[in-house]
């Protein structure tokens, strides 16, 4: 069959299977020649020539024609047993006819196509018309015929240049192919052994997906009010105790024991069950009116401190701006039990006879 095709146009040498002649873009259909290997002519026996007798007694035994009848019983059965040889047939080679010039070349034989999906290869120039992969020898496509002068060179992806190329696997002479041992540790036993692992990494990163799906829950949930059930001060005013600040009205508020400066001076909140604070509420002054706000001192900076159980306190400080209103601090703790705000800076009121005061502290979470 034939292995290759050359192109009567040009002269190029084409594999079989492909349309169009790389270098000139002929069709080969028609203007290619199949070249197929030329067969080897059988070699020819020699004939045998029957050397002369060497000896005198043989040259007489010869011309008398009695060398044949000498021979004993045990030769004559030997020269019976053994079968005829077949007389030698002389064979010749093959003759090629000769082609006289002007001739019309000989018809092309049909041959069968490549594939046409073939894979793109690393560095094939990539046909415009058609999207066929063609070696970068090629100045036409060898599906189509287009013309390749603008044709695309097929990249490598980024995940091949990052990882190394893997060859074949070579092995030296004389070596036999290593043996895989099988395991020791029945089927079961492996699945035991990934489930525990697979545990042990669990529980070692439990804090953390632990919290981030806390945080998921603080995001889709909304929160609910938590009244506290407690609450103390450090010092405080005649008439304005510290449950004046979760009392729910604006116009009462906790106040500290002396006027003029309160740094120190904290205000304290308990919970009788453990519950995660997402949001606080915090009025600083007295009340939410400008006149009564700015007649009275307000905290200008708290340290918030959440107590857990059987786990350690989260602080976090907030600085307020200087208007009337409810302030809302985004702190959220799991497990908290109490909570207390730190005076760490205040403003004065109008009045320099007036304390610093807390309206109102209001919590918000998820029991």
């Amino acid at each position: 069959m034939a292995t290759e095709i050359v192109c009567a146009e040009c002269g190029t040498t084409n594999q079989a299977g492909e349309d169009f002649c790389g270098e000139c873009g002929a069709y080969l259909e028609w203007d290619g020649r199949s070249v197929e290997p030329t067969p080897e002519p059988e070699p020819v026996p020699e004939p045998v020539v029957e050397e002369a007798p060497r000896t005198v007694v043989e040259r007489v035994k010869a011309a008398v024609g009695i060398g044949t009848d000498d021979e004993t019983p045990i030769e004559k059965e030997k020269a019976e047993a053994q079968p005829a040889a077949e007389p030698a047939v002389e064979k010749t080679a093959p003759t090629v006819a000769a082609v006289l010039p002007g001739t019309a070349a000989p018809k092309a034989r049909k041959r069968t196509a490549a594939p046409l999906d073939k894979p793109l290869q690393p560095g094939d120039l990539v046909c415009g018309s058609c999207g066929a992969g063609n070696t970068p020898s090629r100045k036409f496509c060898r599906r189509c015929g287009h013309d390749l002068a603008e044709a695309e060179i097929a990249k490598i992806p980024w995940w091949r240049r990052i990882l190394p190329t893997r060859g074949p696997r070579t092995k030296v002479a004389g070596t036999r192919p290593r043996q895989r041992r099988r395991s020791r540790l029945p089927s079961y036993g492996r699945v035991i052994v990934v489930l525990a692992l697979i545990a042990g990494v669990l529980y070692l990163t439990k804090p953390l997906w632990t919290s981030a799906y806390e945080r998921v829950l603080d995001q889709v949930k909304t929160p609910v009010p938590i009244n506290a059930t407690s609450s103390r001060a450090s010092s405080r005013s005649p008439g304005h105790a510290a449950i004046r600040a979760r009392d729910g009205f604006d116009n009462t508020s906790w106040q500290v024991a002396n006027a003029g400066p309160a740094r120190g001076q904290w205000l304290e909140m308990g919970f009788d069950e453990p519950v995660r604070v997402v949001t606080l509420l915090i009025t600083p002054g007295v009340g939410d009116k400008t006149g009564a706000y700015l007649a009275n001192g307000r905290p200008a900076k708290l340290r918030i401190t959440m107590f857990r159980k059987g786990a350690e306190a989260k602080s976090k400080e907030v600085t307020f701006t200087d208007q009337a209103g409810a302030k809302q601090v985004n702190f959220a703790v799991a497990d908290v039990t109490r909570v207390r705000l730190t005076i760490l800076k205040a403003r004065f009121g109008n009045n320099p006879r007036s304390h610093v005061a807390i309206s109102e502290v209001e919590f918000r979470g998820r029991t």
